[in-house]
């Protein structure tokens, strides 16, 4: 009976040993491929990398990316950036910060500095510039700018705003707030409007669309507390109408 309990036990050792080496061995290949490669990645590259990562990981941040790989699905992305700055769970400000603008100075600076083909001016570097929330989205082509800024202590994250993650596994969400992607939930928790609108599952449940007969509730407005809310989100200003009633969102 020792005999094989010790047997499993060296068995489940090796098994321990094999996965720790292949996470180890597909980490020093990053390493080793964002040294020597100068291109991006293709997107399926990206996607292959970014799934292999949750493999090994059961999830994904794009602070486990190495800098090719942020760099290339930024690049994938329209060169578009995002760039959280500020201590740790700084996410927002209520008043003008002396530290915080010299911090987005200095992002805005290591783009500059770190650009090979460039006309030194902010509105190059700026994509969009939040009054209340910390993060800025700057346009990024050179792989050296996404190197430099990494090194950046006063930067939370780096995120690539545009790119889509189109595996096979859970899709990211990011640092923002804002998923990217509903394909993890469930079909039978929403439904579908006319207007190709998704719904919760409640919506027919409280018969919201026959009270719709009556009142659209158009001109009541209504309100939410949060920490913040960034006039640049789409899904919170173009988009925010779903072509019922001509909603709009103000602060």
């Amino acid at each position: 009976m020792k005999k094989i309990n010790l047997l499993y036990g060296l068995v489940l050792l090796f098994i321990i040993a094999s996965c720790t080496n292949e996470e180890v061995q597909f980490q020093e290949e990053m390493i080793d491929q964002s040294a020597m490669q100068q291109e991006p990645l293709s997107v399926a590259e990206v996607n292959d990398q970014i799934t292999k990562l949750i493999e090994l990981n059961g999830s994904f941040n794009w602070k486990d990316a190495n800098d090719l790989l942020l760099w290339s699905a930024t690049v994938h992305g329209n060169n578009i950036l995002t760039v959280g700055y500020g201590e740790e769970k700084e996410s927002f400000r209520i008043e003008k910060s002396t530290k915080l603008t010299s911090i987005k100075e200095d992002i805005i600076k290591t783009v500059e500095n770190t650009t090979a083909s460039f006309t030194k001016s902010k509105q190059n570097v700026i994509i969009a510039d939040d009054d209340i929330l910390n993060f800025i989205d700057v346009k990024v082509t050179d792989l050296a700018t996404v190197t430099e800024l990494r090194k950046k202590e006063n930067i939370r994250y780096l995120e690539p705003d545009g790119f889509v993650y189109t595996g096979n596994k859970i899709p990211t969400k990011s640092s923002k707030g804002c998923s990217q992607s509903g394909e993890s939930i469930s079909s039978s928790d929403y439904g579908t409007t006319s207007t190709g609108a998704k719904v919760p599952w409640n919506y027919y449940t409280h018969n919201i669309d026959d009270a719709w007969a009556y009142s659209t509730g158009r001109g009541i407005g209504v309100g939410v507390i949060d920490t913040g809310v960034s006039s640049n989100q789409a899904y919170l200003g173009s988009r925010f109408d779903d072509s019922y009633s001509s909603r709009y969102i103000q602060k």
